[in-house]
């Protein structure tokens, strides 16, 4: 596995040394190139078969279109865009082979100059697969190196709502992961973050990012075994705008939650309560 992956980071330093300069003429040929690419792919499978392709069959041709378009062509941030969309749609299908993927978007970025919060998304979408494959210290890892390169970025652009939103639910998922590793007080300080980001944005309350904190502390709290504090948590998120609308599965998520941590809390009428409600 190592010499495998540094074999295909000696083929991409290779690459990148062969380009030389393209014009603004030939870029913008090779983004519209680029831009298309699944759909191309997906349409020529589609129409080769008689019927819908696979997600196997999608990758599998994905595979060898990048690795012919990297040879073949300059290094751009709609390239680059492609690896990264590979980790971030097919990561719970094909993890294992998602993954040099994901290295290669973060990588692809930084050579073509992305924008400083598509480099820290890439790094997110690492976290991710990361995490997927059970490895959660180095998901932590990268978790917070996306959290420092977007910090970066909203400092390079002034804060704004849409680039406070994604460090906050970077901020969640770091949360989540450092209680995995069992660092409770980095998920804490982690979650504390959040709130100031999100009230750039008037709608805050109504977010997916401000629910699932919420929940993150008070599972974070149940975890540590605080579960009268852990509750406080559950039902302020149950009391969220964004509960009033949230799909059945994270209604009854969280009514599961809160039941067993009144049950563990010693409060079992509440216990029943809850657990009655994740059952309709």
């Amino acid at each position: 596995m190592i010499i495998r992956n540094l074999l295909f980071l000696f083929f991409l330093l290779v690459s990148f040394a062969a380009y030389g300069q393209t014009t603004e003429q030939d870029t913008a040929y090779w983004e519209a190139f680029d831009a298309a690419m699944v759909d191309r792919i997906w349409d020529g499978i589609e129409a080769k078969n008689g019927e819908e392709p696979t997600y196997r069959e999608l990758f599998d041709s994905l595979k060898i279109e990048l690795a012919t378009r990297l040879r073949n062509g300059p290094v751009t941030t709609s390239l680059a865009y492609r690896y990264h969309w590979i980790s971030l749609r097919l990561k719970t299908r094909f993890p294992v082979e998602v993954l040099p993927y994901a290295d290669t978007a973060i990588m692809l970025r930084i050579e073509a100059r992305a924008p400083t919060a598509d480099i820290a998304q890439s790094h997110y979408e690492k976290a991710r697969v990361l995490r997927i494959l059970g490895n959660d210290q180095e998901s932590l890892f990268f978790f917070e190196e996306g959290v420092r390169i977007m910090s970066i970025a909203i400092s390079e652009l002034d804060t704004t709502p849409n680039l406070a939103k994604r460090q906050a639910y970077f901020l969640n998922e770091t949360a989540h992961t450092a209680k995995l590793n069992g660092n409770l007080e980095l998920a804490r300080l982690r979650l504390r973050q959040i709130p100031a980001l999100l009230r750039l944005d008037p709608s805050y309350t109504s977010t997916k990012t401000a629910f699932e904190a919420l929940i993150t502390r008070g599972t974070i709290e149940r975890h540590a075994g605080n579960y009268f504090e852990a509750i406080q948590y559950y039902e302020l998120a149950s009391g969220t705008d964004y509960f009033q609308t949230a799909s059945p599965i994270n209604k009854t998520a969280l009514y599961n939650n809160l039941g067993f941590t009144f049950l563990w809390a010693g409060q079992y009428l509440e216990a029943e309560e809850a657990l009655n409600q994740a059952i309709l």
